[in-house]
């Protein structure tokens, strides 16, 4: 009975150490992790792979120049100087078109002191519009189509990379979080072991001195008590160990998991990660989601290789006036109104002569897509299976739960059975004490199992949707 009772007895004194930290639920956890430097800089990535994908077209926007001159002359000549001092201003505006045609407007004007004429003191206003079109390389855009449909894989590719790295990152905070939460809950069953462990040795030399048992029975209880206390250090360094790593994660880290969460099993498809740039016709990793849009960014990176090689020819038109009066803004005005007009028509073909360079460039870039297509298809290979594994896996987690849990009382059981049978005499206070750990024990395997079903969830965050 006095066995009995000291078992008791230290069942309700064994509880966590006063001065642990207050527990914060797991949401409220992640959400202080999603705000912290390490989740922060892979959403910043993010940020900046879609500003960046967003100024690709820089290439088409309009360019403006400007140029300011002044000329002077004052050498000695044969013949009579055309211009002695004149000051130039031009300006240049250019447009490129997804066609392949650029267009460009020159005006220009300038003030030029010619002593040879009359009057010697002269402004020249001129203006020029321009169009060229890409008849081969870039025949009517077709470049630029290719890196349109390149950049689109690229940032698919791009994203899905950076959502893994996000993923991974919250795997891993996950972890820590689980193995924290695991290890206070096994701290609290050893620490019931360790009080009964002290209760029942100090029972058993009581019993001693008076004879009533066997200097054996003091050995078994202290060796039992020394293991417990060796567990129990152990647990409370991984304690140390966990929070430690949470601050990685999470910079200030003034609480404790909520132990109860542990047996909470959650919804992993609210765990998938949202994939909002096309769709997936499955549940796939974004591993190979990224993989697939790099083969195709690399396919089309070979085709733009190719074409970019090609001879350029191009057509060329021109047309333009112009008009010289010794009023400048005279000058302006007449050089719209009068006929002083020039335009030109012209063809111009240019190629690169090293064929031997520009073969294997091309080459490389043949080479990068093949690569890049047998890595993806080295990802395929599994992809069919990979999600209904992952689902699969936390089902056989549920069921092991599930068992350990059953394991877990009928172990209780079994310690409340030789509690009684040692009331009647029948049974040996280490028997009693073994059967007390043995549900212990249970008890803490059900535990682990528990946060390997949490760890095991988040496993989908890997995946995309």
């Amino acid at each position: 009975m006095v066995l009995v009772c000291l078992i008791a007895q230290a069942t309700q004194a064994a509880e966590p150490n006063a001065g642990n930290l207050p527990a914060r639920k797991f949401a409220d956890v992640l959400s202080e992790f999603t705000k912290a430097p390490e989740f922060q800089s892979t959403a910043a990535n993010l940020r900046s792979i879609e500003l960046n994908f967003e100024t690709t077209d820089l290439v088409l926007q309009p360019q403006l120049g400007l140029t300011a001159k002044r000329f002077n002359e004052h050498r000695e000549f044969v013949s009579p100087v055309y211009k002695t001092l004149a000051d130039t201003m031009v300006a240049t505006l250019t447009k490129p078109f997804s066609t392949g045609t650029t267009l460009r407007v020159i005006p220009s004007y300038e003030n030029a002191l010619s002593p040879a004429r009359t009057p010697s003191e002269n402004a020249n206003f001129n203006w020029e519009v321009s169009i060229s079109q890409s008849l081969w390389r870039d025949s009517f855009g077709h470049a630029t189509r290719l890196r349109w449909a390149r950049e689109s894989f690229e940032k698919r590719q791009q994203i899905a990379s950076a959502l893994q790295t996000q993923a991974e990152t919250a795997v891993k905070f996950e972890t820590v979080y689980w193995d924290w939460a695991n290890a206070l809950r096994e701290r609290e069953l050893r620490l019931k072991n360790v009080t009964r462990g002290r209760e029942i040795l100090k029972w058993i030399r009581g019993r001693l001195a008076r004879s009533a048992a066997e200097a054996s029975d003091v050995l078994q209880a202290e060796a039992m008590l020394a293991n417990e206390e060796l567990q129990l250090a152990t647990v409370e360094q991984s304690i140390r160990t966990a929070q430690s790593n949470m601050s990685r994660y999470v910079p200030i880290v003034n609480f404790q998991p909520d132990v109860a969460e542990l047996s909470r099993p959650r919804d992993v498809n609210s765990l998938v990660t949202r994939w909002n740039l096309d769709d997936l016709s499955r549940v796939e990793r974004l591993e190979l989601v990224s993989a697939r849009n790099a083969a195709m960014a690399a396919e089309k990176r070979a085709d733009e290789t190719r074409d970019g090689i090609r001879p350029d020819l191009e057509l060329q038109l021109g047309y333009g006036k112009n008009a010289i009066d010794p009023n400048g803004n005279k000058a302006l005005s007449q050089s719209f109104s009068e006929n002083h007009e020039q335009s030109t028509v012209a063809v111009v073909f240019s190629t690169g002569l090293d064929l031997g360079l520009e073969y294997k460039k091309v080459e490389a870039a043949r080479a990068a897509r093949e690569s890049a297509k047998f890595k993806r298809q080295a990802l395929e290979s599994e992809a069919h299976t990979a999600w209904s594994q992952v689902e699969r896996n936390i089902k056989d987690m549920q069921e092991r739960v599930q068992r350990a849990t059953e394991l877990a009382s009928l172990q209780v059981k079994k310690a409340n059975a030789e509690r009684q049978r040692y009331r009647m005499g029948r049974t040996t206070a280490f028997q009693a004490i073994s059967y007390e750990q043995d549900a212990v024990n249970a008890e803490i395997a059900l535990t682990s199992l528990n946060a390997s079903a949490r760890k095991q969830e988040a496993q989908a965050r890997l995946f995309a949707r």
